[in-house]
């Protein structure tokens, strides 16, 4: 799984994520946003360099283009002289910038942020990012990687405090992505975020379980045989295991589950560490499936 390289997190469950690649996932982002992306991608123009949603609005937002043209909405007194950084929309029209080598600017930071930034020492690295919610919490990383936090909730906070954090984005309603330096990354967003973020990615697959309970050990597809077949021939090198095709999984209850059992017993049966899946959302053929009595750790053949 690619660590993104743009995350945003909007008003009513909107989000925006831009890959190292430059592929782009979106939802729910404001009609005009979607616009500007669209027309500037089909016209061949530069593509996003940089994206923020607002947390109140569903018609608030910035992005930033990699010729440095900007466009936004929902920012008073704002403006852009270069390449922005970071940006973060805060509650009643609060907001914060950083652009490189130029400084940051805000408007409407909390005050309780506020208030120990006036007591730092001027001396100490100075101010980088900051992301705030609705609810008056926030999140301020200096130029040294130490970073402040406050008023978020306590399973955040954690995070924060087990990890060297490199960028932490904040969205309504309790919605956070964190993304750490060793490239971890935690998040509490919609499953359609989730299934977007991990759509394209291999896991191991110890880390699947069974949604059945039996499986036939022949397969559907000819060109495949048995279960047994495919597993002898992945573990003796006559197929790679990107060569198959990826299996179905739905990502339940902080469980990884598996559509196609047959494919993941011949994988699990030939030791494959990672075998390439294909994210999908948790429909009426997952819970039909969910019949196993070993809660997935295990699978009968039938027949055998």
């Amino acid at each position: 799984m690619q660590v993104p390289k743009v995350v945003a997190l909007g008003a009513n469950g909107s989000f925006y994520i831009l890959s190292p690649d430059g592929e782009e996932v979106w939802d729910g982002i404001p009609t005009w946003l979607h616009n500007k992306i669209n027309g500037r991608n089909n016209a061949g123009h530069a593509p996003v360099s940089y994206l923020a949603l607002g947390k109140e609005s569903d018609d608030d937002a910035f992005v930033q283009f990699e010729d440095n043209k900007c466009y936004w909405r929902g920012l008073e007194d704002f403006n852009v002289q270069g390449e922005v950084r970071k940006l973060s929309f805060g509650p009643d029209g609060a907001w914060f910038s950083a652009e490189k080598g130029l400084g940051y600017d805000w408007y409407g930071l909390p005050d309780s942020l506020v208030r120990r930034l006036r007591g730092r020492q001027s001396w100490l690295p100075g101010l980088r990012r900051v992301e705030m919610d609705e609810d008056g919490g926030y999140w301020a990383q200096f130029a040294d990687g130490s970073a402040w936090f406050g008023e978020l909730d306590d399973d955040l906070r954690s995070i924060l405090h087990e990890n060297t954090v490199k960028d932490v984005v904040l969205g309504p309603d309790g919605t956070y992505f964190v993304k750490s330096a060793n490239g971890r990354m935690f998040w509490r967003v919609s499953n359609s975020f989730t299934n977007s973020i991990h759509r394209h990615r291999h896991l191991d697959p110890s880390e699947i379980r069974y949604t059945q309970r039996s499986i036939s050990r022949y397969f559907s597809d000819e060109d495949y045989g048995t279960i047994y077949d495919l597993e002898d021939t992945l573990r003796w090198g006559q197929l790679d295991e990107d060569d198959v095709d990826p299996i179905r999984v739905v990502w339940h209850e902080d469980v990884w589950w598996s559509l196609d059992n047959r494919r993941l017993w011949a994988f699990k049966e030939a030791d494959s560490d990672k075998i390439l899946v294909q994210v999908v959302e948790a429909n009426g053929e997952f819970y039909r499936k969910r019949n196993s009595v070993t809660d997935g750790w295990s699978v009968q053949i039938r027949g055998s």
